[in-house]
């Protein structure tokens, strides 16, 4: 066998894998020679080899050993390739790259030159591994441009959305420009729904007619919406006449969703990408670049909702807070100011930016006990309520006030510090003691004490019912003055009244010159029929001091008439929802009042019931029954006479 050699060099200078082979069997003389390939296909059609390539991966790797084999023209390989007639004898010499099968050289038996074949073989693996590793290393450079590209893209969209303080149609105007840019399309829109109605309109376009969008009512209750509020993930839409509110485009679409925590909140849509040879289809890279920039705006449109929410939130809650009576301090862990309300304002004198951070042991330097309080409840975390705590405000003037202090408890179980809610009881004092110049001191403490007593309705209940006239008031008014005869009545009744609450009693009205007292409402003792006939006793003593020394002024003398009764009476607030009197009425309080009718000047009538349940009996005695208006017998009575 004659040696025959291959010019190396001269095969590696040959383009395309046909042209090598040719080279190949006119060097060596050979008589048959073919490429198959079934691995690698990219790589082999990239080397010049379309034709050597097949698709049957199974026939190839039954036929091929790690080495080389000898067989006949009936081998499955021959399905593969077209053997040579005068050739009964083959042998097959197997391709790999990375231990992988990928192909295999086939030569005539005759021509077998082992070294030389396997030089060829070994050249052909390099360019495979050549072009595999150059392709590779392709993909990578434009995997890096188009991440290139995102990251250049999201610093541009970011720098826009950092820069707005509100996301406006101009903000998403820039955003979608950006967009559109860096994926080459010639249209775009962004959308974004309504959370109240539920419908998406239109917040930016380019190079699109707006009303061809805004005429349509958008919602994700079907179609494509809804596949993307399902998915939460990008589409290409191939079909895009089957979505109405796309616009007719030429190739195809982008969508992508702008997602919150709470489903969709709007998308971005992209239409017609653009090449040097026209519209293009958009591929898998764009949707990824473009889901990577919508899935930052849709964070920082999450942000500014956030935002927005907070503010809204801080809005109401110091709306609220500054309608509030009631004093708020909050006080953080460290004993600094943190927050007051307007009601702390006004109380204290403060102002909010002065005192906010300050330590509360220089705010309240000259309220030690309001110190002293935070320190037990720092040592005792739990919620204290303190009634008629003197404070003093910034000019020095005290205020009595209700205290709440209540520890803040963060999500540790750790004290974070203290809220103060302080109620100012110098309105409500004020109040109390206007209204004590006009209802009884008893009914108004009652009143305030009990939220039942403010109801329409009464009871009936047992009382001792009081009233005192002067005599002749009527003639002798006629011959004063009206000044003379209001400046009279005045000192008389504050005589009078003091007489009736020092002995318990509770005025329930004053009738012209008559007073109406009562004991035992709203509450009862076992001393009020005793402490009825005292106040009458103590109003005659009164009297007598009064009139020596108005008389002196030139005043008339006064006179006066007394009845007491005592029994079942109904007892309760008469009169409407609007206006209502709380007082007595029934047969025992027309008979008080028929008592005070019958008494002379000077003199105190009272019932048998008055008698027979008071202790004071001996100041007593009985006198002829009285005749009176409404009583079919005759009452039995009881004078004292002064």
């Amino acid at each position: 066998m004659v040696l025959k050699t291959i010019e190396t060099e001269s095969v590696e200078h040959i383009i395309g894998l046909e042209n090598k082979l040719k080279h190949l069997k006119r060097s060596l003389a050979l008589k048959f020679v073919a490429l198959i390939f079934v691995r690698m296909r990219t790589s082999v059609r990239q080397l010049g080899g379309g034709t050597f390539i097949s698709g049957d991966t199974s026939t190839l790797d039954h036929c091929c050993n790690v080495n080389h084999c000898n067989v006949s023209k009936e081998n499955k390989i021959f399905t593969l390739i077209e053997p040579s007639p005068e050739i009964v004898s083959y042998k097959i010499y197997p391709i790999f790259v990375d231990s992988r099968l990928i192909g295999a050289l086939v030569i005539d038996t005759e021509s077998d030159l082992p070294l030389q074949l396997r030089n060829f073989i070994s050249h052909i693996q390099c360019l495979l591994m050549k072009s595999r590793y150059e392709f590779q290393l392709k993909r990578k450079e434009i995997d890096f441009k188009y991440k290139l590209l995102e990251v250049e893209s999201l610093i541009d969209i970011l720098g826009t959305l950092n820069q707005a303080s509100e996301l406006n149609s101009e903000v998403y105007d820039k955003v979608l420009f950006s967009i559109t840019s860096v994926l080459n399309a010639s249209k775009g829109m962004i959308l974004l729904k309504d959370s109240g109605a539920g419908v998406f309109s239109l917040v930016s376009s380019f190079n699109i007619d707006d009303r061809d969008v805004s005429a349509r009512v958008i919602t994700d209750n079907r179609g494509t919406l809804k596949q993307l509020r399902e998915n939460r993930v990008g589409m290409i839409l191939t079909d895009c006449g089957k979505v109405p509110f796309i616009p007719p485009v030429a190739k195809n679409a982008l969508i992508c969703p702008l997602n919150d925590h709470y489903g969709l909140v709007g998308c971005v849509i992209l239409l017609d990408k653009e090449s040097r040879s026209g519209h293009v289809n958009f591929n898998t890279r764009d949707l990824r670049l473009c889901e990577s920039l919508s899935g930052k705006i849709s964070l920082v449109h999450n942000n500014f909702n956030l935002i927005s929410s907070l503010n809204n939130t801080n809005k109401l809650v110091e709306s609220i807070m500054s309608s509030v009576t009631t004093s708020i301090i909050k006080i953080n862990k460290f004993g600094e100011i943190e927050y007051v309300n307007q009601s702390t304002e006004r109380l204290f004198g403060f102002n909010q930016s002065a005192i906010k951070d300050q330590h509360l042991a220089v705010v309240f330097e000259n309220n030690s006990n309001l110190i002293e309080i935070c320190a037990q409840v720092e040592k005792d975390p739990q919620k204290h309520y303190l009634e008629d705590v003197l404070i003093s405000d910034a000019l020095g003037r005290s205020h009595k006030v209700n205290l709440t202090i209540s520890p803040v408890i963060d999500e540790s179980d750790d004290v974070d510090g203290f809220v103060f809610s302080i109620e100012d009881l110098s309105d409500l004092n004020k109040i109390k003691s206007t209204f004590k110049k006009y209802v009884s001191e008893n009914i108004v403490d009652e009143v305030l004490k009990n939220d039942t007593s403010l109801e329409l309705g009464g009871a009936q209940q047992k009382v001792c019912v009081l009233f005192c006239d002067i005599r002749g008031f009527t003639a002798m008014s006629e011959q004063m003055a009206p000044h003379e005869v209001v400046n009279l009545l005045n000192h008389y009744f504050e005589l009078m009244i003091d007489v009736v609450f020092r002995h318990g009693g509770t005025l329930d009205k004053i009738i012209g010159d008559e007073l109406m007292v009562l004991y035992g409402v709203p509450k009862s003792s076992e001393d009020d029929i005793d402490n009825s006939i005292k106040t009458a006793l103590g109003m005659f003593d009164a009297l007598e001091e009064f009139n020596k020394k108005f008389s002196s002024e030139g005043y008339p003398r006064l006179e006066v008439g007394i009845g007491i009764n005592y029994g079942a009476v109904v007892c309760g607030n008469i009169g409407s929802k609007r206006q209502m009197n709380f007082t007595v009425i029934g047969d025992e309080v027309n008979l008080a009042s028929r008592l005070c009718s019958n008494a002379s000047p000077g003199e105190l009538l009272i019932s048998k019931a008055v008698f027979e349940g008071s202790r004071l009996q001996s100041q007593f005695k009985a006198r002829s029954p009285l005749r009176v208006k409404g009583k079919k017998n005759q009452v039995e009575v009881w004078t004292s006479s002064i």
